[in-house]
């Protein structure tokens, strides 16, 4: 039993009796197993709860945390192919994206400047291939004349003209570097004006009449269509022209014909060169505009062209943010056409 003594004080101030209570113990322990009851499920839901809340900071914050330390170090070994796995859109998730974002852009860098690698070393090998050839020949026809082997006034005529093609085929090699890299310079893009576009081109394709006719190339111009100015630089579009209309004039046999073709397309001035030549290989087509590229792997070197005309003709393009399209079908021929944006 329980027992609770109160005891009575009387008016003035002295104990008069007492109050006893009497309670069985039994119902106190059931209220206070009630009670411990009701603290252990309390408790156990913290728990749970607790449990809960380390799960979400754990899948959340810490996990994508791990997964971007993981990623950061691999980006510090160079594989920029390790991504973050994003599932939240809160302050980690942005993070995440960020370091995925970074880590594409450092991939596509590393491909560019892999690239950039591979086309130096390309360009170089072939300038030093280009540069020997010619180096070579002369060397060994002028030791053949210092030393008297040739002595037949013919054949020393004959050497002394071969010295003089290599070295204008050497010169032109030169120019044509020389002019590639001015291109590609900030500088290049400036002195442009007002150009009768159809105007230069009948004045192109005047100047390459005669070499058409000596091979028996029939040369059209089809420029009679008004159009409208366009800002350029003239003798840089004058160049460009020649280097498309030699080009077609060069892969084009004997009774073919080479047209230029002037017209207004849409918002801008179009011209087009087209061929009946021996055409392009769709294969080379993305390539053609790469320094000394040839489709023909077996030209021989009575071709005089030195392999960077069309990547010059590339740099005109871009520097008067043309555009331009090729269409080509071997054997049937090649269609290049331009456009150029109105003032």
């Amino acid at each position: 039993m329980l027992v609770v003594a109160v005891p009575i004080t009387l008016a003035n101030g002295q104990v008069g009796g007492a109050v006893l209570l009497h309670a069985p113990a039994a119902g106190i322990d059931a209220f206070l197993q009630h009670l411990y009851y009701y603290i252990g499920g309390a408790g156990l839901l913290a728990v749970l709860l607790a449990l809960l809340v380390v799960n979400y900071l754990t899948r959340n914050i810490v996990r994508p945390l791990k997964d971007m330390q993981e990623t950061a170090g691999a980006m510090a070994r160079g594989v920029y192919n390790t991504m973050v796995k994003v599932e939240t859109s809160d302050e980690v998730g942005r993070l995440g994206l960020a370091l995925n974002s970074l880590a594409r852009d450092l991939a596509n860098y590393l491909a560019e400047l892999n690239k950039m690698e591979k086309l130096r070393r390309d360009f170089v090998a072939n300038v030093s291939h280009e540069l020997r050839t010619p180096l070579t020949i002369i060397r060994s026809y002028n030791e053949a004349l210092l030393d008297g082997t040739v002595d037949n006034p013919a054949q020393i005529k004959k050497y002394y003209c071969l010295m003089r093609d290599e070295a204008v085929r050497l010169e032109r090699l030169i120019n044509d570097l020389l002019d590639l890299s001015r291109l590609q310079s900030a500088k290049a893009a400036t002195d442009k004006e007002k150009i009768p576009l159809a105007a230069i081109a009948d004045s192109v394709v005047h100047m390459l009449k005669q070499q058409a006719e000596q091979k028996s190339i029939h040369l059209v111009a089809n420029t009679k269509e008004p159009l409208p100015a366009i800002r350029a630089n003239g003798d840089r579009i004058t160049q460009l022209l020649l280097i498309l209309l030699d080009n077609a004039i060069k892969y084009t046999p004997s009774g073919g014909t080479v047209t230029l073709t002037t017209f207004t397309d849409g918002d801008a001035v179009a011209v087009e060169v087209a061929d009946t030549g021996t055409g392009i290989p769709s294969e080379d087509l993305p390539y053609i505009w790469e320094r000394f590229y040839k489709v023909d792997k077996s030209h021989c070197r009575d071709d005089s062209g030195t392999g960077l005309g069309l990547a010059i003709a590339k740099q005109i393009i871009e520097l008067h943010q043309a555009t331009v399209s090729i269409t080509s079908q071997v054997g049937q021929g090649t269609a290049i056409a331009l456009r150029f944006p109105l003032i």
